[in-house]
């Protein structure tokens, strides 16, 4: 799930689910089906939460926008790691088939 962040570091959005298309060990590329829109510009900074993929040894990671693409419904974001990981973590493959209640 993604968060955006405002500029004090404090939520600036609701939670928003994501699917992870790739990761290195400077972030992610995740695909987010917009129910409602994201305010999306670019260098925002956001939060991860990772717990579906203990993994990462972490519950939220910080993160900054690097680049999004809109398509339709659709919106692909590029994330890159505020601290870049040591090891890429093992990643099961799945797909959410229910949202899942996120409290941070």
């Amino acid at each position: 799930a993604v968060q955006v962040l405002d500029e004090a570091g404090q939520p600036a959005s609701a939670w928003y689910l994501a699917d992870i298309l790739d990761v290195s060990l400077g972030g992610f590329c995740l695909l987010i089906t917009e129910d409602q829109p994201m305010p999306l510009s670019q260098l925002l900074r956001m939060r991860l939460d990772v717990r579906p993929h203990p993994s990462f040894g972490v519950d939220v990671m910080q993160a900054e926008l690097r680049w999004f693409v809109r398509a339709g419904f659709v919106v692909t974001l590029g994330v890159g790691f505020v601290k870049p990981l040591e090891t890429l973590p093992p990643l099961l493959p799945c797909r959410r088939s229910t949202k899942r209640q996120i409290t941070a």
